[in-house]
């Protein structure tokens, strides 16, 4: 289950201040004494216990009990709200159900949680759980955007890119996708990459689009790392190299989890032993410095 690794608690008690949970390293302990707290009515500790009951975390999984809590603090805890959406969208301890999942999240993205905007305007802008509103969708995705979340940062930029939702407009668009590359997000550089190849967004710098593909590949992007196989393969952007367009497809087969790809074994046939082995050599020292220990 997703949530914010890190929550923040507001005590009851007077002597004690506003404490930060890793969620994710909560032991038997603080999950009964954040229990207490609960007891006495604290929204955000009902939530984090409800979370800890749900997903199993420092305590024994009990379903129930954490839906006990989720819904106790839901009315107005925006974590809970999220958490709730995320098991109705998943279908995880309860039935999948979308609409009950939008709603979720809806209510948490209107109390300024980061996760419940990105999933409300994801579901929104998809048509999932209700009908399509991309004038929403682009509400909260640029929300989400401005308080620094890469991935709404990705999809606002897309918006803008596009028309959906916005105006179109090109300088908002490229604004948006470094803001998100600026965090290695890999759609986002992906999409440079694209932008910067074939001019959409009015700048045309084809070697500054290889360059983000390669940042993106190098973060297990495997949608770039095909492009540039095709790019080396085409000689587009790039003089042709079929080692070149070796060494990507097989990365891009690598990072996708593919059992095989026809482009790789198609110009495995072209090519000389020496071009072969020095490829293969090529993806090996690829990974062992993108992904090492892999």
């Amino acid at each position: 289950m997703v949530v914010s690794a890190v929550l923040m608690l507001t005590c009851a008690a007077a002597a004690q201040v506003a404490r930060a949970i890793n969620i994710h390293q909560l032991t038997g302990e603080e999950v009964h004494q954040l229990e207490a707290h609960a007891q006495m009515g604290n929204a955000r500790a009902m939530a984090i216990v409800g979370i800890a009951y749900a997903d199993g975390l420092g305590v024994s999984k009990d379903i129930k009990k954490g839906l006990k809590w989720l819904m106790k603090s839901s009315h107005n805890d925006e974590v809970a709200q999220a958490f709730l959406g995320q098991m109705y969208l998943r279908g995880e301890n309860v039935p999948k159900d979308l609409v009950q999942a939008r709603a979720w999240f809806g209510r948490s993205a209107a109390l300024g949680n980061l996760n419940g905007q990105f999933n409300y305007a994801s579901m929104c802008f998809n048509g999932d759980g209700g009908a399509q509103d991309v004038d929403t969708a682009a509400k909260y995705f640029e929300i989400a955007a401005r308080e620094g979340h890469a991935p709404s940062q990705q999809m606002i930029g897309r918006m803008y890119q596009f028309g959906r939702g916005v105006v179109q407009d090109a300088e908002q668009s490229l604004h948006w996708y470094q803001a998100a590359a600026a965090q290695n997000y890999p759609p986002a550089l992906f999409a440079l990459g694209a932008a910067y190849l074939d001019g959409s967004l009015g700048k045309r710098d084809e070697a500054q689009g290889v360059r983000y593909l390669e940042r993106a590949a190098g973060l297990g992007d495997w949608t770039a790392a095909l492009r540039l196989a095709n790019l080396y393969l085409n000689g587009e952007a790039v003089a042709q190299n079929e080692t070149e367009a070796y060494k990507w497809f097989a990365i891009a087969r690598e990072l996708s989890g593919a059992d095989s790809n026809p482009s790789t074994s198609t110009l495995a046939e072209k090519m000389k032993p020496t071009e072969l082995t020095v490829a293969t050599q090529e993806v090996s020292q690829w990974n062992a410095l993108h992904f090492p220990g892999k």
